[in-house]
């Protein structure tokens, strides 16, 4: 993955618990900072769980997530 990071010119949004079992918070730190989209976001969660659509905030994170791609127009064919 290292290799190809610095290519990713498209919006980015990255979402992470802080207490993730599976992955440390700081790695989606480093990943934003190395990523070449002019859009950049990261979302950090304090929640102790690895997925964050099967958390009770949910709803907060797919408004999150709603709001990141109504802002950048991802799905506007126009």
């Amino acid at each position: 993955m290292n290799s190809y990071i610095n290519t990713v010119t498209c919006p980015y949004l990255g979402i992470h618990l802080t207490k993730d079992i599976v992955s440390k918070a700081k790695a989606i730190i480093k990943i934003e900072k190395k990523v070449k989209s002019k859009v950049t976001k990261t979302i950090i969660i304090t929640e102790k769980r690895h997925n964050p659509f099967m958390l009770p905030s949910k709803k907060e994170v797919f408004k999150d997530l709603g709001d990141f791609f109504d802002h950048q127009k991802v799905f506007n064919s126009e």
